[in-house]
């Protein structure tokens, strides 16, 4: 198994190559964000606390829980743990552009979940960090529409799966009434999330 610090360089580089990247291309976020975001994948990365303590942390308890398998390969350890740090820079990201549940208001960070409407695995190498691919959701919400029980329409009204009863409905606070504010980009992410996730058909 490689050296804890092998593994901190190794992810540092990744996410330098990540912010360099999305340098090149001033059409990735929106508007006022843009300069935001970039100037934060810069800063997070060099952040002493950031890379001493978070990243080390999730590094630790990324690398107990994978060692405990012996079916991972090295390979596919360094991949997970990629993907679980990005995941936590993707929510930081989030966090500078909602502050809440895209649906209920949830305000907590301790309670928002970062979720990618196109997921991460299916995802291209610069849509996975960026900001218009993703709401912050509660746990309630995120599970539903991680799970394709719920997803968004053209017109950003909610559609709500058959397969999710009334009485679930009422107690994880949906209805068809829903509506939130989406930008052109994320209904691109939010047409793929409908086709691919969302379990037809649409009340």
């Amino acid at each position: 198994m490689p050296n804890i610090i092998d593994f901190i360089n190794n992810i540092n580089s990744y996410f330098l190559e990540m912010a360099a990247e999305n340098h090149d291309d001033l059409n990735l976020y929106d508007g006022e964000f843009e300069d935001n975001i970039k100037k934060h994948a810069e800063t997070s990365i060099k952040n002493e606390n950031i890379t001493s303590a978070e990243i080390y942390k999730e590094l630790e308890s990324s690398i107990n829980s994978l060692t405990e398998s012996s079916e991972i390969s090295e390979t596919e350890r360094d991949q997970v743990i990629k993907a679980r740090i990005g995941q936590m820079f993707f929510k930081k990201a989030l966090l500078h552009v909602e502050k809440k549940c895209k649906l209920c208001g949830v305000s907590s960070e301790s309670f928002l979940i970062a979720s990618h409407n196109k997921p991460w695995s299916k995802s291209e190498y610069r849509e996975r960090l960026d900001v218009n691919n993703g709401f912050l959701l509660c746990p309630n919400h995120d599970v539903l529409f991680d799970k394709g029980y719920i997803s968004f329409k053209n017109n950003a009204e909610i559609s709500i799966s058959d397969d999710l009863d009334e009485v679930s409905k009422v107690f994880l606070d949906i209805d068809n009434k829903l509506k939130i504010q989406m930008n052109n980009i994320q209904q691109q992410y939010i047409k793929w999330h409908r086709d691919n996730v969302f379990l037809r058909k649409i009340v």
